[in-house]
């Protein structure tokens, strides 16, 4: 056997091979095998070469034969490669006596032995080094330095030193030596491969000598493959194989044959054993006995390149490499010598190594992790070796007739053959060896097992390489195979598992044909056995691949489909009927099968039936809410196709808002059929194409909307002002102490209402609504009945143009910005009893108060008033209309300080309001009596209620004249936006209480244009607008009656204080007052006390002036004692700064807190409420200007006689 791995030898004194470390020695040296990382660089290859791993026999040298050259070129590993000599000498004479002596004998020794490096390795024990000390290592350095003077020859340097012992091994000791020694074995591997490199160019050069062999040039040539091999360098190896296999064909260009044998193939067992084996035949021994045949030959290099291959883990390549020989192969041993192989030889030759690489290169592939790239082309590789092998069946099951002679086994079948000659019957006498193939020829039942094994083999890679169609294709096969075994079930399920895949790559021409056989085997089967969901998938795909097959012009593909598979089976498409015909029983098929379906099917974006919107615009329903939509259906097929109905989803801006279009059962013509669907419920504004439905029994061929957004799917959707709605808005009257309310109206329009339910939620989720709390708003015209439960509102018999109010509660947060009302409901009318129509309308109401109201409490003696503050919000215009304080009248005595008789106030954004009222206490109560709140209740209306009323006033008497009260709602709303867009008609309003709209002749006309329902109506809508128009501008409207008077209650406290504090400064009498003049005058201050706080009080005063207009002299702070009612009075003298009409200095009067002031849980002493009041807070003192200074000597005294408090600061 070939030695194929490098080696090295050993030996050492036997001082040192006795030691009991020496086998410790020579086991760390086999842990740092196998070399890493060793770099070749020959003469003969411009690269430079890299092992990245080499494994190394470690032998010893005394097993090692030095045998002369032999004939025969082996491997250039079979000799070692390096040489190594162990030493370890601590003494100068030893060294000198014996050591060196033991040296010379190896190395004279080994120097004998071509291509073969030797190294000389001094083991030190790195223990014995530290405990020598310096002179010890001194000696260990000088015995390194003798030995490299002794033995070094040249620039070679052979020596080298290993620290080392059984107790410290440190990789580093080991560092010089591995360099060392791959470069010694680079250095005898490249020698060794010139020298070999060189015989091989003198062979090749004796090419055209007589005598030449190409067995030996091959042996010669090979030994160097099996050497790169050995040395890992498997590229190398792997391009001599391939040099040698270009020898090969150029020697078999020349036809010089003479050193093969026959062509082979003869040998038992030669159509069936692995093809990559390298141990099935001694290949070696024939070659050097020139009697290896082409067949083992081929067979021989295939299985090295292949092995290499392997090894390399280039499977994918090797599986290509592989099938690309049995296919080429094959054809040359059919042409050389067909004649003289067994009966299905080269079909057996084929199917058995196709078969044996693939579970080769499996096994290689498992082995390793390959990437999700490599996976792919490698399983597409071996589903080319599958299909091969499964080409063999197919042309043994044509010749033995286990298969028929129809597509696609036809494609192989073999030509036919006249009689046999005498070779040729003494050929049939000899069998084939595989035992698989002999049962398939024998047995059709093995024959199929073997088929389908086989096949489905070839599916699984096809599979995982992504090779669809050749998967699809093998399918095809076993399909057709399961109808010619009589198998009609199988073989519809496996037709119909067919078309799926061919559909995405649109090949209608293949699909079509599938689905036809599929439903003539489903056909064919028993009534009870049959599949009705499969048979409608069926049918409905050959619909869709019918109208493929038409956009591609691939002509009759359904003609003949099922002939030649079966031989009595029915056409699909039976003589004299064309498509027409087919097709039509095909839908009345279609029709009856749907009915017995379990389950409803929809079908998506079938293009049999194609449905697109013929116009941008509904249309109007005229007298009846709803509109039309215009749509036009594509028929594909050349048949009529009836229907159960047609709807369009249209879906607004909310994902909930969608509304149906619909028409009841009709007939769809080939071609194009225009259609027209109506939607009962009341809806506009725009929306987009959401789906489209086509209803066919339970099947339903739905088409949804392009994601694209394009325009070209919007609907407008006409607005119509007669419907059925529901309104929302604030209420008429708001209790801020009170939930929220909002009010909800419903409008019956032009229809008589006979049952209306709805619901209402928020949008945004913020609030809660309470129906079960809901009221009816009372009006003078009660109409209809109101049902409410906990989930939904009930109207009854709502009359036509009716309206009812329902006020609803909340509870929540609005968060400012008003709440989206989203109303859901339903309602029935008395004309169409049976038809229930849809309400989906989004409110938007804001809850916020039009106004803001501040209240400023004033105290005088008994009496109290209170000022309320109105100011708009910013946006609104109010008119007030009256406001009224209530409460408690036993307690007090209510009058507002306003005439009633006087004329509302306007308020506006930049103009405020106010109400006065006096509230004089019939008596003393008591502090809890008086904190019962009181109410202001306001009464307003805002100018657009009014602008409003006395719009629809007008429109009311004007649609009734013309008759056109269904339109009243269009122009209502008409004026009112115009007005809307006037920014000056709400300041002009509420200034001259007028009207004016302004618009021209052609704007009108546009108008009711877009809102057309015929000529005449144009003109009488067109008539009612000038009328409106004049009307409003002729002069001040009146407010009607109706008009919405809305009521704010504001609850507010009592104003209450428990000390009231009345401060008065009392001046001289005298004439003038000049700057600068002392002014003597007294301060007194009267304090009342209700009779529930006993006291005393302690209370405390401050005069408080401005440096720049008084000074103030005498008792400015201090402190008093007050029980009940008291006055007491402090001498000030008071200086004027300058000259002028002077407002006398302010008087803080307050609670202090004393040791008896109650307290609560450790916090704060409560202090009674004070309020002060200054009596001649609003008089002015005249200050003169003095010209000349005068000086005053005032007697001031230090202490008030009664109060005994701090002394007087002047």
């Amino acid at each position: 056997m070939v030695h194929t791995r490098a080696s090295l030898t050993y030996t050492a004194p036997p001082a040192l091979i006795s030691q009991t470390s020496f086998p410790h020695l020579l086991t760390a040296f086999r842990l740092h095998l196998p070399l890493h990382n060793l770099h070749w660089k020959s003469a003969s290859h411009a690269t430079l070469r890299t092992v990245q791993e080499l494994q190394i026999d470690l032998l010893p040298l005394e097993e090692v034969r030095d045998e002369q050259a032999s004939q025969v070129p082996v491997s250039l590993l079979e000799r070692p490669l390096g040489n190594l000599y162990f030493v370890q000498c601590d003494d100068n004479d030893t060294y000198k006596t014996t050591v060196r002596k033991q040296i010379r004998d190896w190395v004279s020794l080994v120097s004998q032995r071509k291509n073969q490096e030797y190294l000389i390795v001094l083991v030190v024990r790195p223990e014995t080094r530290q405990q020598g000390g310096r002179l010890f290592q001194g000696m260990k350095s000088t015995m390194l330095d003798r030995l490299k003077s002794d033995f070094n020859s040249g620039k070679k340097d052979h020596c080298t030193q290993l620290h080392w012992s059984m107790s410290q091994n440190e990789p580093a000791g080991w560092a010089d030596l591995i360099t060392k020694l791959k470069e010694g074995i680079i250095t005898s591997f490249d020698s060794a491969v010139t020298l070999r490199e060189e015989e091989v160019r003198r062979s090749e050069a004796q090419r055209h000598m007589p005598g030449w062999n190409f067995c030996t040039f091959f042996v010669l040539k090979e030994s160097l493959a099996l050497s790169y091999e050995g040395m890992n360098l498997l590229e190398d190896a792997l391009a001599v194989y391939d040099e040698l296999e270009v020898s090969f064909y150029q020697v078999l260009r020349e036809m010089n044959l003479s050193w093969f044998g026959k062509l082979g193939g003869q040998d038992a067992g030669d159509d069936s054993l692995p093809l990559l084996s390298l141990s099935k035949k001694p290949y070696r021994d024939l070659m050097l006995a020139n009697t290896i045949t082409v067949f083992d030959f081929r067979c021989y290099l295939l299985a090295r390149q292949c092995s290499l291959l392997g090894q390399m883990l280039k499977v994918t390549r090797l599986a290509r490499k592989a099938g690309q020989f049995i296919t080429g192969f094959a054809l040359t041993l059919e042409e050389e010598s067909k004649d003289t192989f067994p009966e299905y030889f080269l079909e057996s030759w084929q199917f058995s190594s196709a078969l044996s690489v693939v579970d080769q290169c499996q096994a290689w592939a498992r082995t390793v992790t390959l990437d999700p790239a490599a996976t792919i082309s490698l399983n597409g590789a071996l589903a080319e070796l599958l299909e091969l092998a499964r080409n063999q069946l197919d042309r043994i099951g044509l010749h033995t007739t286990h298969l028929p002679g129809v597509d696609p086994f036809v494609a192989l079948a073999r030509a036919e053959r006249g009689a046999l000659s005498e070779g040729e019957e003494e050929r049939g006498r000899r069998t084939i060896s595989n035992k698989e193939l002999l049962a398939a020829v024998e047995d059709r039942e093995c024959f199929d097992r073997l088929y389908v094994a086989v096949t489905k083999r070839a599916i699984e890679c096809c599979v995982i390489s992504k090779r669809k169609r050749a998967a699809l294709r093998l399918h095809f096969s076993l399909a057709v195979l399961d109808v010619v075994r009589g198998r009609p079930a199988a073989a519809a399920s496996a037709y119909r598992s067919l078309p799926p895949h061919y559909s995405h790559s649109q090949w209608s021409s293949l699909e079509a044909p599938l689905l036809a056989r599929s439903l003539a085997c489903i056909s064919l089967l028993p009534a009870d056995q049959r599949n009705t969901n499969e048979w409608v998938t069926d049918a409905l795909g050959l619909m869709k691949a019918f109208v493929g097959v038409g956009r591609m012009g691939a002509g009759e593909v359904l003609l003949d489909a099922w002939d030649g598979e079966r031989g009595e089976a029915e056409e699909v498409e039976k003589e004299g009927r064309g498509k027409e015909l087919y097709f039509k029983e095909l839908v009345r098929e279609l029709r009856e099968a749907s009915g017995r379906l379990a389950d409803d099917l929809r079908v998506t974006h079938h293009p049999a039936l194609t449905l697109v919107l013929e116009s941008k615009a509904a249309r109007p329903a005229e007298g009846q809410d709803g509109c039309y939509l215009d749509v036009v259906v594509f028929n594909a097929l050349p048949c009529d196709f009836p229907v159960d109905a047609i709807e369009v989803v249209l879906a607004g801006v909310n994902q909930d808002d969608k509304i149906v279009f619909r028409t009841e059962a009709t007939s769809i013509s080939p071609g194009r059929a225009a259609f027209e669907l109506f939607c009962p419920s009341p809806n506009s504004g725009l929306y987009v194409l959401d789906s489209s439905a086509i209803l066919l029994s339970r099947i339903t061929f739905y088409q949804s909307a392009p994601s694209d957004g394009d325009a070209g799917h919007s609907v407008k959707l006409p607005a119509d002002y007669a419907c059925t709605t529901v309104l929302a808005s604030p209420p008429r009257t708001m209790h801020l102490d009170q939930s929220p309310r909002l009010m909800l109206t419903v409008v019956a329009g032009r229809n008589n209402v006979k049952r209306a339910t709805f619901t209402v939620s928020d949008l945004a989720g913020n609030v809660s609504f309470q129906l079960q709390s809901s009221i009816r708003e009372a009006k003078k015209e009660n109409h209809g009945e109101l049902d409410i439960t906990e989930q939904e509102i009930q109207v009854k018999s709502l009359p036509k143009y009716g309206e009812m109010e329902v006020v609803v509660p909340y509870y929540g947060t609005d968060r400012g910005a008003g709440i989206s009302l989203r109303i859901n409901g339903t309602y029935v009318t008395e004309d169409q009893p049976d038809l229930v129509r849809t309400l989906h309308v989004t409110r938007l109401v804001r809850v916020t108060l039009p106004m803001a109201v501040n209240v400023q409490d004033f105290f005088r003696g008994a009496n109290t008033f209170s000022k309320f503050s109105v100011a708009s919000d910013g946006q609104q215009y109010l008119r007030l209309l009256g406001a009224k304080l209530e409460g408690t009248t036993d307690l007090y005595d209510i009058k507002r300080c306003r005439n009633l008789s006087s004329a509302p106030t306007i308020v506006s954004p930049a103009r405020q309001a106010s109400f006065v009222f006096k509230l004089a206490s019939k008596g003393s109560p008591t502090s809890q009596e008086a904190r019962e709140p009181l109410r202001v209740v306001i009464t307003y209306r805002s100018l657009w209620d009014e602008m409003f009323s006395t719009v629809s006033e007008h429109v009311k008497h004007i649609t009734n004249e013309l008759d056109i009260q269904e339109h009243a709602e269009w122009l209502r709303e008409c004026i009112i936006s115009k007005l809307e867009k006037d920014n000056e008609q709400l300041e002009r309003y509420s200034t001259v209480n007028l009207l004016q709209v302004k618009v021209s002749d052609d704007a009108w006309s546009e108008e009711a244009s877009m809102y057309e329902r015929g000529g005449k109506s144009k003109t009488l809508l067109l008539e009612a607008l000038d009328k409106l128009v004049k009307v409003i501008n002729d002069g001040p409207p009146a407010v009607p009656e109706q008009c919405n008077l809305r009521i704010l209650s504001i609850p507010v406290d009592v104003p209450l204080t428990q000390i009231l504090n009345r401060v008065h400064i009392e001046l001289p009498k005298q004439t003038n007052i000049y700057a600068g003049q002392p002014v003597i005058t007294s301060l007194h201050i009267s304090t009342s006390v209700i009779p529930d706080q006993p006291g005393p009080h302690r209370m405390g005063f401050d005069v408080i002036a401005d440096f720049s207009t008084w000074l103030v002299s005498g008792q400015k702070r201090g402190e008093f004692d007050v029980e009940g009612t008291s006055t007491i009075s402090v001498p000030l003298t008071i200086v004027p700064i300058r000259h002028g009409s002077l407002f006398l200095p302010q008087v803080s009067v307050y609670p202090i807190p004393t040791d008896n002031t109650p307290t609560m849980d450790g916090r704060p002493p409560e202090l009674p409420s004070s309020d002060t009041y200054q009596a001649n807070a609003a008089e002015t003192v005249l200050v003169l200007n003095r010209a000349a200074r005068t000086t005053y000597m005032l007697n001031l005294p230090t202490m008030h006689p009664t109060l005994g408090a701090e002394p007087a600061v002047a």
